[in-house]
């Protein structure tokens, strides 16, 4: 096979907060969770988008990802700040949490698992997964 007509799968995971809560700063999310986003983006920052304030930590995108191996870096780096995250969506019960899984298919087909521990995680803080498949063909 020709490499230029190869088509490749690219993906990245993020854990993404989301709010319709318009008085929650960047300095908000920072001060109850410790950490930084990969990327922060305010209601209606360029107009009409987006409708909610954004929080995300993300991975990079990755060329034929392991997703598996992507989620489970994500849960790494939350896991150990899991209280201040139930203790932020008692504070503001209309946040949403989800685990997102963005995937671009080309000629690699990625498999999805989700161990245990993940479905344990996302449940105790009230969070949901979340899959976004495209198709680059």
């Amino acid at each position: 096979m020709n490499d230029d007509k190869i088509i490749k799968s690219e993906g990245y995971v993020y854990f993404g907060i989301s709010t319709a809560n318009e008085n929650l700063e960047g300095k908000d999310f920072n001060h109850h969770l410790g950490i930084e986003p990969t990327r922060f983006e305010k209601k209606h920052a360029r107009g009409k988008i987006p409708v909610t304030t954004n929080w995300r930590y993300s991975t990079e995108k990755i060329i034929n990802p392991i997703i598996y191996e992507m989620i489970e870096e994500i849960y790494q780096k939350l896991f150990p700040i899991k209280d201040k995250l139930i203790a932020f969506k008692k504070s503001h019960p209309d946040i949403n949490y989800h685990l997102q899984v963005v995937f671009h298919f080309g000629d690699e087909s990625p498999g999805l698992s989700v161990d245990n521990h993940i479905i344990s995680f996302l449940s105790e803080i009230g969070g949901h997964l979340d899959c976004d498949l495209y198709n680059n063909k």
